[in-house]
């Protein structure tokens, strides 16, 4: 007896936690839209779009920064040439070389840096913006897919309570029959109907694993095998109200259009720096060799004292004058080669420039771009506005369809108590005989019709309930 009580217990438990695990693997709405963004190849590349944004602002930034170049040349020339170094003409084969060290800023260019800096902080914000309409549009879809799964599930799951109604019946009958309260002929249409029941399953299953197919596709999740999905908890309809102020502030289409009119005034202060001076300063050193620089003189040893008679200077004595003797010091030299790296260590020199540039006549580009630019921003207003009332015409009528819906499920609801009740009436009408197959038949559908526009206004309603979220930023 124990054993067999363990053997329950045990039972019960896996069952249990079978049951729980598969509930907790149930996909949810919001599993499902993470699901959709995380493998949306749309919504990564406009990601990766946005880091390239990150890399021109950054660059754009670095622009007030200075430069910092080198340069180095070698050559070797044959025939009658001009020396590089000398600039005079040579007719021995030259070799030559130059070496630079190079720096420039940019003191002021008409803004252009600032503005360009400005116009790539409102380019990394669209570029993010981007990502966010496609994650909105994306949301949409998802919880239309997953909503309709709901729906498929639960218009399945009453297929299968009315076959078991028939079923059921079909039960009551057999006894009755064997009774001999009722002939066996009240089992055909029965049967039949149980049939047919049996075919709305399979079409119902269909249904069913074409929406779970079609959530897939939306989530990009091919491999995914869709066991159960949770339904979501739908708020009271009756209590449902919609707000009569909508906050569209943060939806991301409108903030695209508005940046764009942003983007587009950038673009005319860019155009109009271009009219003004710019001024840049330039410093470097500067060095280089040649192999026809004039050859070095070497002091070598000591210098010798050498000993020369005066031309000019004399010593007079008793009227007559005698030439002196200078004693000098003559250093003792040589001629060599000026080396490569001495030129180069001894001709360095320092170049600083600053120079000024400012437009004059330019067959009037500027002025050109500068009116396109201005249209271009005529023309983002123009979309803004656009965006705008589509947008309160889309809110228009997602707010009609939300009392429409909310209208039509209350109104489900009361047919189907009704129909419920009718349904009652007739089933024990058909079990005392009273009534036709027909027309039990009959009442039985129109109950199966009104439990099916039950749940499909629910989650018509709720569907739209979200979606009007989703606008408003809720």
């Amino acid at each position: 007896m124990r054993k067999y009580l363990f053997k329950i217990l045990i039972f019960v438990f896996v069952n249990s936690v079978s049951g729980f695990a598969q509930k907790n693997n149930a996909l949810t709405l919001e599993s499902c839209l993470e699901m959709a963004i995380n493998n949306n190849f749309d919504v990564k590349i406009a990601g990766q779009k946005a880091n390239i944004s990150v890399r021109n602002l950054e660059q754009s930034q670095k622009e007030k920064l200075p430069t910092l170049s080198t340069d180095f040349s070698q050559g070797f020339n044959l025939g009658r040439n001009i020396d590089p170094v000398s600039n005079q003409y040579v007719t021995q084969p030259i070799n030559s070389a130059t070496l630079g060290l190079t720096s420039s800023t940019t003191l002021y260019k008409g803004d252009i840096i600032k503005n360009t800096v400005s116009l790539n902080e409102k380019f990394q914000k669209s570029a993010m913006i981007d990502a966010e309409i496609l994650k909105f549009d994306l949301k949409k879809a998802v919880t239309l897919a997953f909503l309709e799964v709901v729906l498929k599930q639960e218009i399945l799951d009453l297929k299968i309570e009315q076959k078991k109604i028939i079923e059921t019946q079909i039960t009551r009958n057999n006894a009755l029959i064997e009774l001999g309260n009722l002939p066996k002929s009240s089992l055909i249409e029965l049967k039949a109907q149980l049939e047919n029941e049996t075919l709305g399953i399979l079409e119902a299953e269909n249904q069913l694993l074409d929406a779970k197919n079609y959530l897939k596709k939306i989530m990009n999740t091919p491999e995914l095998e869709i066991k159960e999905v949770n339904e979501p908890l739908v708020p009271d309809l009756s209590k449902a109200s919609i707000n009569k102020t909508d906050n569209l502030v943060g939806l991301p289409l409108l903030l695209q259009k508005k940046l764009n009119v942003d983007i587009a005034e950038n673009q005319i202060k860019l155009k109009e720096g271009t009219k003004k001076p710019s001024l840049f300063f330039t410093g470097g050193l500067f060095t280089n060799y040649s192999s026809q620089a004039n050859r070095r003189i070497k002091f070598i040893g000591e210098p010798q004292q050498v000993i020369q008679v005066s031309e000019n200077q004399f010593i007079s004595i008793n009227g007559n004058n005698f030439p002196l003797n200078v004693v000098s010091q003559v250093p003792k030299t040589e001629e060599v080669r000026f080396g490569y790296l001495s030129q180069l260590f001894s001709n360095i020199g320092l170049g600083l420039k600053l120079n000024l540039e400012y437009p004059i006549l330019d067959k009037n580009y500027r002025n050109t771009q500068i009116q396109i630019s201005k249209i271009e921003k005529q023309i983002a207003q123009s979309e803004l506005q656009k965006a705008e009332t589509e947008v309160k015409n889309d809110l228009l009528q997602i707010k009609t369809q939300l009392e429409n819906s909310k209208k039509l499920y209350l109104q489900a609801q009361k047919y189907e108590s009704a129909q419920n009740e009718a349904f009652k009436l007739s089933k024990e009408r058909f079990e005392e005989g009273m009534n036709s197959f027909v027309e039990y038949n009959q009442t039985k559908l129109s109950l199966e019709a009104a439990k099916s526009n039950v749940i499909r206004n629910k989650y018509t309603h709720y569907f739209y309930n979200l979606v009007y979220k989703y606008y408003t930023g809720n």
